[in-house]
């Protein structure tokens, strides 16, 4: 018996020791022909870059996003993006955010000293539009990083991050631990 719950308590320490982390960044800044001022928020464990301000409601998935660095540096890196939802105004007129490949792929760039926004939208009636934006600076304006569900935060509260089949491992390790028992009795018996 005490051979068995020293054996479940080094499953759970193996369990816990392979920790997950997620990470949401949240950044200011400024994109030209006609958006003006957004804050961008990337989550690394939903892999989701979300637009928004007063002329952009966006959100942008990539798996790319999973390993995104924060320091940012003079130019940025750019990342194409898989899917495309939301909205965004242009001088007035609204459009309907969608996702592209070609001629060009959906984009984006945060840098210190530079940001870029691409995309193709479609107003109300129909009409295609390719925007093309860009701005003078992004800035961290706060950082949220958790691990195993606890969390290390710089301006924003902490997001609990699900360790995939924790549960799954732990009742694995506790079926061999019984198979092992089972085993043994059976050989003594023998």
């Amino acid at each position: 018996m005490n051979k068995t719950i020293l054996a479940s308590a080094a499953a759970l320490g193996v369990i816990g020791a392979t920790a997950a982390t997620a990470a949401i960044y949240t950044y200011d800044t400024n994109i030209s022909n006609g958006i003006g001022d957004a804050t961008v928020t990337i989550d690394t464990d939903a892999m989701t870059a979300t637009w928004t301000g007063a002329n952009i409601d966006l959100v942008m998935n990539d798996a790319d996003l999973a390993n995104w660095q924060p320091d940012l540096s003079t130019w940025g890196t750019t990342y194409a993006v898989d899917s495309l939802s939301g909205t965004f105004t242009r001088f007035g007129t609204q459009y309907d955010a969608y996702w592209s490949s070609s001629p060009k792929h959906t984009q984006f760039r945060l840098g210190d000293s530079y940001s870029f926004l691409w995309m193709y939208g479609r107003d109300s009636a129909g009409a295609t539009f390719d925007f093309d934006g860009k701005g003078s600076s992004t800035t961290l304006t706060s950082s949220t990083t958790s691990t195993s569900g606890t969390s290390g935060t710089s301006g924003t509260s902490g997001t609990p991050v699900s360790e995939p089949g924790i549960l799954g491992l732990f009742g694995m390790a506790l079926g061999l631990l019984a198979f092992g028992r089972f085993r043994r009795r059976k050989v003594a018996a023998a």
